[in-house]
C-alpha cells in the first residue's frame, strides 16, 4: 500500500511539472501564432507595395541574391517578377499560424490531462481518457498534414494507447468497487 502511494505521489509530481511546462508552451504558442497570423495578414494585405519594394531592391542591388542557393534565388526572382512574393510568404505565415493554433489546442488538452492526473488518485479516470482522445485526434490530424504514412502510424499507435487507458480505467473501476 505504501509503495502504491509513493508511486501515485511520483505521478502527481511529474504531472505538476508537466502542467507548468505545458502552460509555458501554451503562452509561447499563443504569442507566436498571433504574430504569424498578423504578419501573414499584413503581407497579404500590403503585397503590392511590398513586392514593388523588394523588386526595386533586387534591381538596384542584384548582389543581394548572391548568397542564396540557386533554387532560392530562382524562386525569389520568379515570385518577384510575377509580383507574388509577399502573397506567397503571407499565406505561408497564415498556414503556420493555423498549425500553431492547433498545436496550442493540443498543448492545452495535454495540460488538462496533467492537471487531472495531478489532482486524481489514479491516472485511469474517464475524464482523462476523454481529454486524451481529443489530444490524440488532433495529433493524428497534425501528423496527417505532414504525411499520410506518418499520420496513419501515429493514429494507429495512439488508438492502441487509448485502448490501454480504457482497459486501465476498467480495472480501476473494478478495483474501486471491490474496496
Amino acid at each position: 500500500m505504501k509503495e502504491e502511494k509513493t508511486m501515485i505521489e511520483k505521478i502527481q509530481k511529474t504531472c505538476r511539472i508537466g502542467r507548468v511546462v505545458t502552460t509555458i508552451f501554451k503562452i509561447f504558442g499563443i504569442v507566436m501564432s498571433v504574430v504569424a497570423v498578423l504578419m501573414g495578414v499584413v503581407l497579404v494585405g500590403e503585397s503590392n507595395r511590398i513586392n514593388q519594394v523588394l523588386k526595386e531592391a533586387v534591381e538596384v542591388e542584384p548582389h543581394i541574391i548572391d548568397g542564396m542557393d540557386f533554387l532560392e534565388a530562382t524562386m525569389l526572382k520568379s515570385l518577384l517578377e510575377e509580383e507574388n512574393f509577399a502573397t506567397v510568404i503571407g499565406l505561408e505565415l497564415l498556414v503556420a499560424g493555423a498549425i500553431l493554433i492547433c498545436s496550442v489546442i493540443v498543448v492545452h488538452f495535454v495540460g488538462k490531462v496533467f492537471k487531472e492526473m495531478e489532482e486524481s488518485y489514479s491516472p485511469f479516470q474517464p475524464s482523462i481518457i476523454k481529454n486524451l482522445k481529443v489530444v490524440f485526434v488532433l495529433v493524428t490530424l497534425l501528423a496527417l498534414s505532414s504525411s499520410l504514412a506518418t499520420g496513419l502510424i501515429a493514429g494507429l499507435a495512439l488508438w492502441c494507447v487509448i485502448h490501454i487507458f480504457e482497459y486501465g480505467c476498467e480495472l480501476q473501476r473494478l478495483s474501486d468497487e471491490t474496496l
